[in-house]
């Protein structure tokens, strides 16, 4: 089971630095891009959710996803790592589940944060900016 978690870490860790490398490369090319639609890795200041951190996210979504996913017949440990984007209003867009251990559990979860509440903005030189954020969500149903 520990090996099993280890796994999803490096697998997680892998996703980002692939979705960095997309992005620092797609910004070189086009450096006269409009910086608003810029979906940044990191901020100055990372978005932050109501209860403080993306752990807390977490959370939230694992608690929500839950009982969305015990509506569609899941049961046993399930977990899903998601990809998602932090907007400069503060809402959670381009929602990607990246791989899930069932494609039931991973429609609940992106459902869960298609309602998610508003995020505090990342900055970037005191102005919002897009964020892109990874989480894994697990639940035991």
């Amino acid at each position: 089971m520990k090996s099993l978690s280890i796994l999803r870490c490096a697998v997680a860790a892998l996703l980002l630095m692939a979705a960095g490398t997309v992005a620092a490369a797609t910004h070189a090319q086009s450096p006269a891009s409009d910086e608003s639609s810029e979906v940044r890795m990191m901020a100055q200041q990372m978005p932050l959710f109501k209860g403080g951190t993306v752990a807390a996210y977490q959370k939230w979504v694992s608690f929500k996803a839950r009982s969305e996913a015990r509506a569609k017949g899941v049961k046993g440990t399930c977990s899903a790592n998601v990809l998602f984007v932090v907007d400069t209003q503060g809402q959670v867009t381009d929602i990607e589940v990246k791989s899930a251990s069932s494609q039931e559990f991973a429609d609940a979860v992106t459902q869960v944060m298609e309602r998610s509440p508003k995020w505090r903005a990342g900055r970037q030189d005191g102005k919002p900016v897009k964020v892109r954020l990874l989480i894994t969500v697990t639940a035991e149903i």
